[in-house]
């Protein structure tokens, strides 16, 4: 079977041969027509895999299952690791998000090294705001790929579906709800999903065998 690298190399040439098609899908504005409570329902299940709700579901486990525990440390170590990939990619590729871009630009990655003319200065003034100045308000518009709130709902689907198999249609149907979210709601460009998504299955595959007991076939993917 193929190693933790290659969601990673399937990843890039899905980048590379859909990095064409980012415009046209975010011209899809399905969240101009979203409102009242389908709006904020699926605003809600955007954040399935985030910080407090990752917190939320491993309290459970150790209040209902904590033969499972080892399975929460297992989920940390994998979370920290994907937190510093992709913040530091983000950093890197410093692509501005499609809310921000103008004029309007899907492919503009500013690198480590670029700056952007953002207008939220002090007293309303533009200012040049690089993707390496994480302590400035308003820098994470320009952290657009990969999407951190995709890779973290793959990471929980990739667990909790290895710690309960039954419930591996819905985890997964809510990792693929956060991409589409994250669309929706015009955070990020479609590559950007993809990227998030193939980025927390290679982190999944390198980390969970070197930390999770039990046989090793049982914390990796069908061959």
């Amino acid at each position: 079977m193929a190693g933790w690298w290659f969601p990673l190399a399937v990843g890039f040439v899905l980048v590379l041969l859909l990095a064409r098609f980012d415009q046209a899908v975010d011209q899809i504005k399905l969240s101009k027509v979203l409102r009242g409570d389908v709006r904020r329902e699926l605003e809600a299940l955007q954040q399935f895999g985030q910080g407090t709700v990752s917190v939320l579901i491993g309290l459970v486990v150790l209040l209902l299952d904590p033969a499972r525990r080892r399975w929460l440390l297992c989920w940390a170590v994998t979370a920290g690791v994907l937190m510093l990939t992709v913040t530091g990619l983000k950093m890197i590729v410093g692509r501005a998000r499609p809310r921000l871009t103008d004029p309007y630009d899907p492919l503009l990655f500013l690198g480590p090294l670029g700056k952007y003319p953002w207008s939220g200065g002090k007293g309303g003034q533009p200012e040049l705001l690089s993707p390496l100045e994480f302590w400035k308000k308003g820098v994470s518009d320009l952290w657009s790929m990969p999407s951190s709130h995709t890779a973290f709902a793959f990471l929980a689907a990739w667990v909790l579906s290895r710690m309960y198999p039954k419930l591996a249609p819905v985890v997964w149907g809510l990792a693929v709800t956060v991409g589409v979210c994250r669309l929706v709601f015009d955070a990020h460009y479609l590559t950007d999903v993809i990227a998030g998504a193939c980025i927390a299955i290679a982190a999944c595959r390198l980390i969970m065998p070197r930390f999770a007991t039990g046989p090793r076939s049982a914390y990796l993917p069908p061959a």
